[in-house]
């Protein structure tokens, strides 16, 4: 049997720890974990960020938060997928979100403004935001609000 790289068991160790960090971030949040469900199964919202996420690191456009600076926890917005912020950048946003529905602002940050869908694929916490004018006739109620 062949030994496996150190520098990529370094690797898989940051990003299991990177992992097991945003679950801890989200369980302290008061987020409530769904079930798991293959990437197939995804929301369409998520499967179309992970796709310009992709296209933007295979064509060299993958805008990088500065704060991140090796394998941690990090997310996409819905809103500008081809941008990949740090979870402090993340939460300051919030109040600046634009609804993926209609674009308009989303108001107060959730729970008192718009509604918050949140998915972690890996180490990547992928969120939309829909103001409550979009999310109300549709009864969709996000990780967080109602």
């Amino acid at each position: 049997m062949q030994d496996q790289d150190p520098a990529l068991t370094a690797i898989d160790d940051q990003l299991t720890a990177a992992s097991a960090d945003i679950d801890q971030l989200l369980t302290v949040a008061g987020v409530r974990r769904g079930p798991a469900v293959d990437i197939g199964a995804a929301p369409a919202w998520v499967q179309t960020s992970i796709a310009a996420m992709g296209r933007a690191i295979d064509d060299g456009t993958l805008q990088v938060c500065r704060h991140l600076t090796g394998p941690q926890p990090c997310a996409l917005q819905a809103e500008v997928p081809t941008r990949m912020i740090c979870l402090t950048c993340f939460a300051q946003a919030r109040a600046y979100r634009t609804c993926a529905s209609c674009g308009a602002p989303a108001g107060a940050p959730p729970p008192y403004g718009g509604v918050e869908d949140l998915m972690r694929v890996w180490v990547v916490l992928h969120s939309r935001v829909l103001c409550m004018s979009c999310a109300r006739p549709t009864g969709i109620g996000g990780t967080f609000g109602s």
